[in-house]
C-alpha cells in the first residue's frame, strides 16, 4: 500500500485510512489546523506543521475509518492528542 504522506512516527499505522479518506494531503497545504489554527504546510523543514489524518474516536477505542471520524490536523496536534477522544 502506498503512503500518501510522510509520517513522523516510526510506529504509524495510518496507511489504510490515509489511502481511503480525504484524498491527497497536499490538498490541505495552506489550510489551518482546526485545533491550533497554525497554517499547515507540505513543504519545509517544520515537520510538525504537516497535515495528518486524525481519528476523532481513535481506532484503539473502537473508532472507524469512516469519513465522519477523520479530521485533518497538523502533526503536532495529532501527536499530542494521542488516543484521546473529542
Amino acid at each position: 500500500m502506498v503512503k500518501m504522506h510522510s509520517c513522523l512516527f516510526p510506529d504509524c499505522v495510518c496507511e489504510r485510512s490515509c489511502q481511503r479518506v480525504g484524498g491527497d494531503l497536499a490538498n490541505w497545504d495552506g489550510k489551518r489546523c482546526p485545533f491550533c489554527l497554525v497554517v499547515m504546510t507540505i513543504e519545509g523543514e517544520d515537520l510538525w506543521r504537516k497535515p495528518t489524518r486524525d481519528h476523532l474516536t481513535p481506532k484503539s477505542r473502537d473508532g472507524t475509518d469512516a469519513p465522519a471520524n477523520i479530521l485533518v490536523v497538523c502533526a503536532l496536534c495529532n501527536h499530542q492528542k494521542k488516543n484521546l477522544t473529542l
